[in-house]
């Protein structure tokens, strides 16, 4: 098993590994002072404008800088556990609505994929993570950089997009480290030149994975499942996925759920029995992601179509047991797994 750094060292790799390494109140309050500047309601600023402006303050930061103690709201809104998965939105959007950051990042990361309850909007995705980080939060602001990193839902700006991944990844941001992270391995061109650094992108998840992210955890089980930038530690890799599904409904988990039911020939009988894969096929397609949806649909399916008998089939050799699958369409809901 490959050494695991240690919370403080992982964030100083990972922070070392940039130009200008920033405390994470002061960049909270700087970006929050700089968007106020423009006058308008952080629930009317479009992703552009916030971009622009986070960009400026991030420029013109003293890294020592120590004032702005009182942290504001930062990551994903926490659902109480009667919440359905189907009524995340509902329930998010009032609170966002009243400027709960934590909420405004919620709907953002629910547009973007289309669950909970949310239509698949590109833009309303990218202009709630901008009126989030506008409010302080630093993994929207990372979010943010994302969208505009790429033109999701944004105009595309490929530099500033990079500028505000690189400050919240150095401000510790889970959010902000995985995203860079990711972009090392891709060898993005504007960060890399064009050669994938997996070593790098690997510091970045662990660094990630340190702060109890599932979206690190995610990641760096990833990077251990496939030794990409470190040693191949599949138990390990299948752990840190099965950490990041426990997190549910937080992003990052449902892609965990999905990938331990994906490589589940690589686990032997114990460790099968303890993480069940074929459960977790079901939390990731209840959490709304889509591969695992599809899969299960296959499945449902083929279990409406009944046994293959010897007449349907015009072979005589074989019969499918459908006493070996027991899935019904009630298990599908999201309740079935809290």
């Amino acid at each position: 098993m490959p050494n695991m750094l240690p919370l403080a060292t992982s964030i100083f790799v990972a922070s070392t590994l940039l130009l200008k390494p920033l405390p994470l109140a002061p960049l909270s309050h700087a970006v929050r002072s700089a968007c106020a500047t423009l006058g308008t309601d952080v629930l009317e600023l479009e992703p552009e404008d916030v971009a622009w402006m986070a960009a400026q303050a991030i420029a013109s930061m003293d890294p020592a800088q120590q004032d702005g103690d009182c942290l504001l709201q930062q990551g994903e809104l926490l659902f109480n556990s009667s919440v359905a998965h189907a009524d995340r939105f509902c329930v998010a959007e009032p609170l966002a609505l009243a400027g709960d950051a934590r909420a405004m990042q919620t709907l953002g990361l629910l547009h973007f994929s289309g669950v909970g309850g949310a239509q698949c909007d590109l833009h309303e995705s990218a202009r709630w993570h901008g009126s989030a980080a506008a409010s302080g939060n630093i993994d929207a602001l990372a979010t943010l950089g994302g969208c505009v990193f790429r033109g999701a839902g944004a105009e595309q700006d490929a530099q500033r997009g990079l500028q505000l991944i690189e400050a919240a990844a150095a401000a510790g941001s889970a959010v902000g480290l995985t995203k860079l992270g990711v972009l090392y391995d891709e060898g993005t061109s504007e960060l890399t030149g064009g050669a994938s650094d997996p070593w790098r992108a690997a510091k970045h998840f662990e660094a990630a994975a340190a702060t109890g992210s599932a979206l690190g955890l995610f990641n760096l089980g990833w990077a251990l499942v496939h030794g990409i930038g470190t040693g191949r530690d599949v138990v390990r890799g299948l752990e840190l996925w099965r950490e990041a599904a426990a997190l549910a409904p937080e992003d990052g988990s449902e892609e965990a759920a999905y990938y331990i039911y994906e490589e589940r020939h690589l686990m032997s009988a114990e460790l099968s029995a303890a993480v069940r894969p074929a459960r977790c096929l079901r939390l990731a397609a209840a959490l709304g992601f889509d591969k695992a949806i599809q899969r299960l649909r296959r499945a449902e399916r083929r279990r409406a179509m009944g046994p293959l008998t010897k007449e349907r089939s015009g072979e005589g050799r074989f019969v499918r047991d459908d006493k070996a699958r027991s899935l019904t369409a009630a298990e599908l809901r999201g309740s079935d797994f809290f």
